[in-house]
């Protein structure tokens, strides 16, 4: 019997060395899943609420923002990987051109921003109002920004479609 190539996608998922790998529909009965999950994986109880309010809202981003649905919830891959003490969290999905060029111009800005700017920001908009297109206050990547080790990292792909694959990684330690 022939494993229709499962044998290889899960040689390839070893060597990921993942704590945690999902790809499908972010429903909110998965999100909740997931980060249980997640939860019972991560040691360091200090870091554990920073990391698990970052990986709910990278998930959520997923779930609303993602041109790819089933239903009304978004589809995307959330990776989490562990290595050398650093805790990856990546998420990604497709985006059209124009919430992707929007999108990168946002993110641009705010990794060009101080750690104190950063705060200013986040308060600023905490008061101000939501945008009308938003499922929030436009907090979301200030609230990464914010609760991460590092600055995220985030990748827009151009698909031969002109939708754009987009891909954010945010790095905690955990030692």
């Amino acid at each position: 019997m022939k494993s229709g190539g499962l044998h290889r996608q899960y040689d390839h998922s070893k060597k990921l060395k993942s704590v945690l790998y999902y790809q499908g529909a972010v429903t909110h009965e998965i999100l909740g899943s997931l980060t249980e999950i997640l939860k019972d994986r991560i040691s360091n109880e200090k870091r554990k609420n920073k990391i698990l309010n970052v990986f709910v809202e990278m998930a959520q981003n997923v779930s609303h923002y993602s041109l790819e649905k089933d239903g009304e919830y978004g589809i995307g891959l959330i990776l989490v990987k562990e290595k050398s003490h650093i805790l990856k969290l990546s998420t990604a999905n497709f985006l059209s051109a124009e919430t992707a060029s929007a999108l990168q111009t946002k993110l641009d800005h705010f990794l060009s921003l101080t750690g104190e700017e950063v705060k200013e920001l986040y308060q600023e908009k905490i008061k101000g109002e939501r945008p009308e297109d938003s499922k929030g206050a436009g907090l979301g990547f200030l609230e990464i920004l914010k609760k991460s080790d590092f600055p995220f990292r985030s990748s827009f792909e151009e698909t031969p479609s002109g939708d754009f694959f987009f891909t954010l990684t945010v790095f905690f330690r955990l030692g």
